[in-house]
């Protein structure tokens, strides 16, 4: 009997009676003289292989998300930052063009102030001022008039109320006269005269004592009340005293302003003055010239050319390192007609040519010193013949620089000494030079051995030959020299640099000259106006030291005189401003002085009112103390008398009783009427005093209207005669505003670009983080399926001992499909190694399984509720224990292959038990053989 299979899952299933292999798509015959079949090696991995090479695969992925995890998290951070730094330099754009509105706004109306400020506009407001400040003096002394109006009116009110506590105590004593009487009477009536005479005298006792009392409290009160008066009359002089140093303040205030406005329209124009002058002077230098402008990194600021300041600040050397990387932006532009004139060495230089090339090397320095605000140089006749005889010096002691390094020190004392400044070393001169071997500017220069060179002709740079030169090269040289020393000076620590600019010593005043000696070295000389380096003024004076060199040299002959004069208006407007400043704190100290007096007279005031509301109760307590004393002493004198007369009849008594009962009555009546009259008074002093205290309260205001009026007015004039100065710093202002937007636009635009390349390397590592986390995921994926072919091929080959491999406790019906875990089987009947993915299920069904309790290789149903059952997983042993080593070679040649999916149309289980069946028909036909191989 023939039967053909096809392995769907394994290479070979073992059966353990059953003398059947399959390999591929081989028939098997089960007859006893059927050939062996070939065998072809096996090249799957095995399972265990398998699961190994998933595990290795899962964690070179863990690996590559960890690598691509830490990249993205720092691209990100990287981007991030970038990000915010384009949102804050939008922000600066922002806050930049708020400002330049404002300013927009300030310049528009500062220049309509301008427009407006006409003499006869400024005329009318000085008339307005006056006007204004007369107005402040009426207001003033209405004001002072109300104040004493409302103190007159308390005095009449404080009177009035003391008045009306008279009055109440007169009707209290006369109500106390009439209830005396009264009683009195009633006695009399009754002849109840004796009385209880040591009661009235205990009573006269009492009130004794409490009017005692009284009288005290009245003369305490009293003296309350003269020590505020006295506090009230010295606060009020406090308060005068006040008002008058209030009004000097103001006053001192007004004429400071006055000075100060004065003092800047005088800065201004001699400020004015000087710039046209020096404007003159760059526009002489260059008139013949194209024009070379010194340019400066966009980077640049203030601070940072203020570091040069202080050449032992720690920012200084990183300032110069800073300001170098304007060194390439910067190149000589050639006027033409220049290199048309021949100039071999020194001795051609005409001087005119001299004085020309001064003033351009002027106008350069001058350049760099408006951008660093310091004081620019003037070129003076004293100077260029100082700087001439220095050059003479070198020549004479043939000092070339590059043979005797640095400067020639002797010549440079022996003429800063003829010329009337300090000669113990070099304060005055920087110097340029090169040599053959150097290919940069400047251009001119002489061979370092002169032997063959007597007229000193200078070489070509390129060739180390003598070379044709023109005034062009000469022209360049001075002007790169400036260029080297500014810009490329790290070799002398900046100090060159530093000079240049006008840091070095901070000259308030200082002359400028230059001169070419025979070696081709440039020296630029500074004499700076300072006592400290001058030792004979005269001497300098008559070297012609103050002397500007010539009109087209600085604008104008005078402008050492300008100059001068713009030093003078600029401490006059300083001391100006400090007098103002100094005044106006005076005004602000003398203002406060006043309102703390005008503080104190009121606290005052309140206290005496206090004291005076005191002392008339005081006063009225001890009326009624005294009323009430009488009234016991007449109740007392009543009695005595009534023991006394008890013979008189008592028609007389009580006729005498009555009399003096109808009189206390007249009397309380009177009382009454005046205190009624007193009561109106006071209610007219109190309306006065409410009356004044509002026209007082009024007309302050008003004073403090009229001054603020005049105030308002002062600052339009003051605005009106600086219209110009406040214009300019406006249109500064503007100015500033507008390239500070320029510069927060172009810091945003730089910001965008840096911020590309972050973003688009985040976003490439985000990407690359996604495609590791999938690649992770699959190869997870993998790993789970190798290590579920593993599990089922150690279920496949399971225990051949006889043991179940499925607990009793397994249940389910025919056909079911039942999850069944590695905690489902004994433990020896797994792999060790699967028992660390515990908790993993395998679907399976019933007839994937042997019974061990029945006959050889049945299959068997199990039903819910068979727990009785021995069950072996298909292909598994039968209950002969013989069997296994056959099982066991098959496990050990074909049957370690990868499962299929579970799930698959071509599931393996289902494949295996359907083998199982139908191989365990074949071996019920043709019994057991003994397997060939």
């Amino acid at each position: 009997m023939t039967k053909t299979n096809k392995v769907l899952t394994t290479a070979a299933i073992a059966m353990a009676a059953a003398g059947v292999a399959a390999t591929g798509n081989t028939a098997v015959h089960a007859d006893t003289d059927t050939p062996a079949p070939t065998t072809t090696k096996d090249t799957t991995p095995t399972p265990d292989a398998a699961v190994k090479a998933a595990q290795a695969n899962v964690d070179q992925k863990q690996s590559d998300v960890d690598a691509a995890t830490k990249a993205d998290t720092a691209a990100q951070k990287v981007a991030t930052a970038a990000n915010a730094k384009v949102d804050a330099a939008k922000q600066q754009v922002t806050s930049a063009q708020t400002a330049e509105k404002t300013a927009a706004a300030d310049q528009a109306k500062v220049a309509q102030n301008a427009a407006d400020a006409t003499p006869a506009k400024q005329a009318e407001v000085q008339k307005d001022i006056k006007t204004g400040e007369a107005d402040v003096a009426a207001k003033t002394s209405a004001a002072k008039a109300s104040a004493s109006a409302v103190d007159t009116a308390k005095k009449a009110a404080d009177s009035a109320k003391a008045a009306v506590t008279a009055a109440q105590n007169d009707v209290t004593t006369a109500q106390n006269d009439v209830n005396q009487k009264q009683t009195a009477t009633a006695a009399a009536k009754t002849g109840n005269a004796s009385g209880d005479i040591n009661a009235a005298q205990s009573s006269v006792d009492q009130a004794m004592s409490q009017k005692q009392t009284a009288d005290k409290d009245v003369e305490s009160a009293q003296s309350a009340k003269t020590a505020a008066d006295q506090q009230v009359a010295t606060d009020n002089a406090a308060v005068i005293q006040a008002q008058t140093a209030a009004d000097q303040a103001d006053d001192a205030v007004n004429t400071a302003a006055a000075a100060k406005t004065a003092a800047t329209t005088a800065n201004t124009a001699a400020q004015n003055a000087v710039t046209a002058a020096q404007q003159s002077s760059s526009s002489s230098v260059t008139d013949s010239h194209l024009p070379n402008t010194v340019k400066w990194a966009s980077d640049i600021t203030k601070s940072d050319l203020d570091a040069f300041a202080d050449t032992s600040s720690p920012k200084f050397d990183a300032a110069g390192a800073k300001i170098s990387t304007s060194f390439s932006l910067n190149s000589y532009v050639n006027t033409p007609s220049d290199s048309k004139i021949e100039v071999p060495n020194a001795k051609a230089i005409t001087p005119a040519m001299q004085l020309e090339l001064a003033q351009f090397a002027a106008d350069t320095i001058n350049q760099i010193r408006a951008k660093t605000g310091q004081t620019k140089v003037v070129l003076s006749t004293g100077a260029m013949a100082m700087a001439q005889e220095i050059a003479a010096g070198y020549n004479s002691d043939n000092w070339n620089m590059w043979v005797n390094p640095g400067h020639d020190v002797s010549a440079i004392t022996a003429a800063a000494k003829n010329y009337g400044y300090n000669s113990t070393d070099n304060y005055y001169e920087d110097m340029a030079s090169a040599q053959s071997t150097i290919s940069f500017v400047p251009e001119i220069a002489v061979m370092r051995n002169n032997t063959n060179n007597p007229d000193y002709n200078w070489i070509d740079n390129d060739t180390g030959a003598e070379g044709p030169h023109t005034y062009a090269d000469v022209r360049a040289s001075v002007w790169q020299g400036i260029i080297n020393m500014m810009f490329d000076d790290a070799k002398s620590m900046y100090l060159h640099a530093a000079d240049t600019m006008g840091y070095w010593n901070n000259p308030t005043m200082q002359y400028f000259g230059l001169s070419i000696d025979k070696f081709g070295q440039i020296h630029y000389i500074y004499l700076q106006d300072s006592p400290t380096y001058i030792a004979d003024r005269d001497l300098a004076t008559s070297k012609g030291v103050f002397t500007p060199a010539a009109a087209g040299a600085t604008g104008s002959t005078d402008l050492a005189a300008l100059t001068a004069k713009a030093d003078a208006t600029a401490k006059t407007l300083a001391a100006a401003t400090t007098t103002l400043t100094k005044a106006q704190k005076q005004q602000t100290t003398a203002r406060q002085t006043l309102t703390d007096a005008k503080n104190a007279l009121v606290k005052s005031k309140s206290a005496a009112s206090d004291a005076a509301d005191k002392l008339a109760q005081a006063t009225s307590a001890a009326s009624s103390a005294a009323a009430k004393l009488a009234s016991a002493q007449a109740a007392l004198q009543a009695l005595q008398t009534a023991n006394s007369s008890a013979a008189a009849s008592q028609a007389e008594t009580v006729k005498a009783a009555e009399a003096a009962l109808a009189a206390a009555k007249q009397t309380l009546a009177s009382a009454q009427a005046v205190l009624t009259a007193k009561q109106a008074d006071q209610q007219a002093t109190d309306k006065a005093v409410t009356d004044a205290q509002t026209k007082a309260d009024s007309d302050a205001d008003a004073v403090a209207i009229a001054q603020k009026h005049v105030a308002d007015l002062k600052q339009q004039l003051a605005d009106m005669q600086n219209g110009d100065a406040n214009l300019q710093a406006a249109n500064a202002k503007l100015a500033a505003a507008k390239q500070a937007v320029t510069d927060a636009k172009d810091a945003l635009t730089a910001a965008e670009a840096a911020a590309v390349k972050p973003n688009a390397d985040a976003k490439a590592t985000a990407a690359a983080l996604t495609a590791a986390k999938q690649a992770l995921a699959a190869a997870q994926t993998q790993l789970k399926t190798a290590q579920l072919n593993q599990y089922i091929d150690s279920l496949v080959h399971s225990r051949h001992d006889g043991m179940p491999v499925v607990k009793p406790e397994f249940k389910a019906a025919t056909g079911e499909a039942v999850s069944v875990k590695p905690a489902d089987f004994y433990d020896n009947t797994v792999k060790p190694e699967f028992k660390a993915a515990a908790g993993d299920a395998v679907s399976v069904k019933p007839e994937d399984f042997y019974d061990n309790t029945q006959a050889k290789g049945t299959p068997i149903n199990l039903a819910k509720g068979d727990t009785d059952k021995q069950v072996a997983l298909k292909p598994g042993s039968t209950q002969n224990a013989q069997a296994a080593p056959a099982a066991q070679a098959t496990r050990g040649s074909q049957t370690n292959k990868s499962l299929a999916q579970l799930g698959d149309a071509t599931s393996n289980l289902g494949a295996l038990g359907m083998f199982a069946l139908a191989m365990t028909s074949l071996l019920a036909l043709v019994g057991f053989k003994k397997r060939q191989f």
